[in-house]
């Protein structure tokens, strides 16, 4: 075992709880109920951080040392300290949480890196993580073990269960779950829409490859006469290709317009399915143009061919 902690909610588990924070010491309170922060709180033990593998950016985490008789601590997230203490060092600060001006003041001790909290695709909202000996619930409540491990982890997790029940054998046990378990039903929904859109896309690319293919040969029949005549004044193979590949692909290119300017309109309602991934990727953009630009000429391809192959006078008879 490598660290072990515990937390009253997981991350992507939900249970946060939401609390306003009017004041920050040295900073003007807020004139506003609209300009109160709201801040996800998490009470943690020591060895937490380690457990879930958060990274601690500056200062310290929750330790041994803090506890229910001693000064009271906490630790804010990156998110929190760059939008509320931008130009100052976090450590040493203090806020206050809750809207009752009675409450304690707690001594920033660490800045933790963002991690998802309830959602892999929502915005990282401002947290607070206190110690949770100096919490309001003491030590009592629904508590999350959280421990890492290179071992087997259902192994690790009946001998925490055993540890557990020789503690307390009357205290209820609860599911059990890895990390990447967590992970995997926490994706589980977009996954899926993000499945389904891939295949209607694919239908889509399909079914625009084959009316490129009806249009250009539907295009070329009616052009026979027309292609014979260049052809009998002196046009080359090359210069039937040309013609007939440069008519599919300025229609694909007016649709990769209209569709860039359409994607561009409704990425806001693709933003809860992409997990860091910026909406308007203009990698992702000029990835799926090529892909269109070359199934349009893969479907032009034959057509194209077609015209060139057709001999003059065979041509000139559709006149």
């Amino acid at each position: 075992m490598q660290a072990a902690g515990a937390t009253l909610s997981l991350p992507l588990g939900g249970g946060g709880r939401y609390w306003t924070m009017p004041d920050i010491e040295g900073r003007a309170a807020p004139t506003s109920r609209e300009s109160i922060p709201v801040v996800s709180t998490h009470q943690i033990t020591p060895g937490y951080l380690e457990a879930a593998g958060m990274q601690l950016l500056k200062g310290r985490g929750i330790e041994s040392q803090d506890s229910a008789e001693a000064p009271k601590v906490a630790l804010i997230s990156e998110t929190l300290a760059k939008r509320y203490l931008p130009d100052e060092d976090p450590i040493g600060h203090r806020v206050r949480l809750g809207p009752d001006a009675g409450n304690p003041w707690l001594t920033v001790v660490g800045v933790v890196r963002d991690i998802a909290l309830d959602w892999l695709t929502e915005a990282k909202p401002p947290v607070v993580y206190s110690a949770h000996p100096q919490g309001p619930q003491g030590t009592a409540g629904a508590m999350v073990v959280a421990v890492r491990t290179t071992a087997d982890p259902l192994r690790v997790a009946s001998a925490v269960r055993m540890e557990v029940q020789a503690l307390d054998k009357l205290l209820p046990l609860a599911s059990q779950a890895t990390l990447e378990n967590i992970l995997d039903e926490a994706r589980g929904t977009a996954r899926a829409q993000t499945l389904l859109l891939g295949i209607f896309a694919s239908v889509a690319l399909v079914l625009a490859a084959v009316g490129i293919y009806g249009v250009l040969s539907c295009s070329v029949a009616q052009r026979a006469g027309e292609i014979g005549m260049r052809m009998a004044l002196g046009a080359t193979v090359t210069d039937i290709l040309r013609l007939v590949l440069g008519q599919g692909l300025r229609l694909v290119f007016i649709g990769i317009a209209l569709g860039l300017f359409g994607a561009v309109v409704t990425t806001r309602a693709l933003a809860r399915l992409l997990f860091e991934v910026k909406p308007i990727d203009p990698e992702s953009f000029g990835v799926v143009s090529l892909v269109l630009v070359g199934v349009a000429v893969l479907a032009a391809i034959i057509p194209a061919r077609r015209a060139a192959k057709v001999h003059p006078m065979e041509a000139l008879r559709y006149e």
